[in-house]
């Protein structure tokens, strides 16, 4: 069963400044036999200098296995900073992975804050499939880019700073396994308002 999909999310209103990846770092990599990551790249942080390097280091030292993508492809992933480096289960799919039937987020969060800047400014709306392994604290990371729709607005990246830092999925239920950083996918609907908020009005 997939995970029911979050509500649409809408443009932040003018003024609202837009949510930045500070806990989340994103990079590019290509894939090679047995859906591992290799080659990866991201782009240099001027707020942490040499973190860059050291999270090319930490995924040459520990690739990712990110089920689904095809070798040669390159793909865009989310992870959350702090999990970078730690051990966690990598093998084989399981043959049943156990997936819950609900992702929420956090209610202090703002979704609108994430909404593509280029695309709240050209008025366009779209879609984003992203697929995520589920912590055993229930947190998303590891988190890439199956599909998004129209290319080009950054709604591929916007899902991914959205499920790595404001989406979880429910402890799970008596007698269901551990998420045990299983996969599965997070589509996500990204809507215009029926009528577009105003500008803020000049003091």
């Amino acid at each position: 069963m997939q995970p029911a999909p979050p509500p649409a999310v809408q443009p932040a209103p003018a003024g609202v400044p837009l949510a930045r990846p500070s806990s989340t770092v994103i990079v590019t990599c290509a894939i090679g036999p047995g859906e591992v990551t290799r080659d990866c790249t991201t782009d240099p942080d001027r707020a942490h200098p040499g973190a860059a390097d050291a999270v090319i280091a930490s995924l040459a030292a520990h690739p990712l296995r990110l089920p689904g993508a095809r070798i040669e492809q390159r793909v865009t992933v989310g992870l959350v900073r702090a999990n970078l480096g730690k051990p966690h289960p990598f093998g084989p799919a399981p043959a049943a992975p156990y997936k819950p039937d609900s992702i929420t987020v956090d209610s202090a969060v703002e979704p609108a804050r994430y909404f593509p800047d280029r695309a709240a400014r050209m008025m366009v709306q779209g879609q984003a499939l992203a697929r995520c392994k589920v912590t055993d604290e229930g947190r998303l990371d590891e988190c890439w880019v199956r599909g998004e729709a129209p290319a080009g607005y950054g709604f591929g990246v916007a899902a991914l700073l959205l499920a790595t830092q404001a989406m979880r999925a429910p402890p799970p239920g008596p007698g269901a396994p551990a998420y045990d950083w299983r996969s599965f996918d997070v589509p996500m609907n990204w809507s215009l308002p029926a009528t577009p908020p105003r500008p803020a009005s000049s003091p």
